[in-house]
């Protein structure tokens, strides 16, 4: 008797049913004898979980199982040196909301800051303004060594400086204008507030932070060009006594001396103030061409109470510089001019 199979369009021809039976009772003999060796091993081991469960079940179920046999269970093993571990104390500490005298504090390092007042006239953190804003920390300003505004600008993307009052540099150096996306603006904005043509071409002593509106801001400040506009925040009088001093070198007979001072003047911290102040003489790679500039800027600050303040600032600036309308000598063939 046979039995075929069809499976892929093969054949498979099966073993007589008499030949498959004793192949099976050989497998029998060999692996059931294993098992119950086993099995028996297990029921004598007493740290087995096969034993363990079946001295449970005895003892939870027959009323005459003892305690003998439930001796024989292996017990947890305790150190008599294990006692109870105290950890120190951990404490986290976060700032959630914007703390402006941590930014204001002349020892931040920061070159972010997280909130900026250009895009809305207020306090708002920068990724919450629906305008595009860009901030100069003062930290970047004192690691570059910035002494003009336009040095400052540099670090922001799509803003172009030009000396002068036109394009053609008409002014001799003595004004200052930018592209911004294209368009020229001679408009700045301190504080919030607009300042007149040129104004900007003066120290940067005071500066506390530069901040770049991309964008129509005619909303806001009125007349703007399209481009956007320019906000430079001066520093403000501290509670905590701060005395800053630095001195610069540079090409072409460089040197600037700076002064930052403030604190406290009444003992309950009522009226504080802030001064600052800049010297700086330089010449220039032409003859002649030579700018030396006095820069004053005090302020006094009133706190009337933790929400009304009065601020009263002051800058003076004296600059004494030759006029630098650049120009292009043309000679004819025979040497005259």
């Amino acid at each position: 008797m046979k039995m075929t199979f069809l499976f892929q369009n093969q054949q498979y021809h099966a073993a007589p049913p008499n030949k498959l039976l004793f192949f099976i009772s050989i497998l029998a003999l060999v692996v059931l004898p294993e098992n119950l060796r086993a099995n028996e091993k297990n029921e004598n081991d007493a740290t087995s979980p096969y034993y363990q469960k079946t001295a449970n079940s005895a003892a939870s179920t027959d009323p005459k199982a003892t305690s003998s046999n439930l001796d024989k269970l292996p017990k947890q093993q305790t150190s008599d040196n294990d006692s109870d571990i105290t950890l120190e104390k951990v404490t986290v500490e976060a700032d959630s909301a914007y703390d402006p005298e941590y930014y204001a504090d002349p020892y931040n390092k920061d070159y972010m800051l997280p909130n900026a007042t250009a895009g809305t006239k207020t306090n708002t953190p920068v990724m919450e303004t629906p305008l595009n804003v860009q901030v100069i920390s003062k930290q970047v300003l004192k690691d570059q060594q910035v002494i003009n505004l336009d040095q400052a600008l540099k670090n922001v993307s799509g803003v172009t400086v030009s000396n002068g009052a036109s394009v053609g540099g008409a002014g001799g150096g003595l004004d200052q204008s930018f592209f911004l996306r294209g368009f020229e603006s001679q408009t700045f904005f301190r504080n919030g507030f607009r300042l007149q043509q040129g104004a900007a071409s003066k120290g940067m002593a005071n500066v506390e932070s530069v901040e770049v509106l991309k964008g129509s801001a005619a909303g806001l400040y009125g007349l703007v060009d399209p481009g956007g506009m320019v906000n430079v925040i001066t520093k403000q009088p501290l509670a905590t006594p701060y005395y800053g001093f630095s001195q610069q070198f540079g090409s072409y007979d460089l040197y600037r001396t700076t002064i930052d001072a403030t604190g406290p003047i009444t003992k309950n911290k009522d009226l504080l103030y802030r001064m600052n102040m800049s010297y700086q003489n330089s010449g220039s790679f032409r003859e002649f061409v030579g700018k030396e500039d006095v820069f004053l800027a005090p302020v006094l600050k009133w706190v009337i109470s933790p929400k009304t303040q009065a601020t009263f600032e002051l800058e003076y600036n004296h600059q004494h510089l030759g006029l630098d309308n650049t120009f292009v000598p043309l000679a004819n063939g025979n040497g005259t001019r």
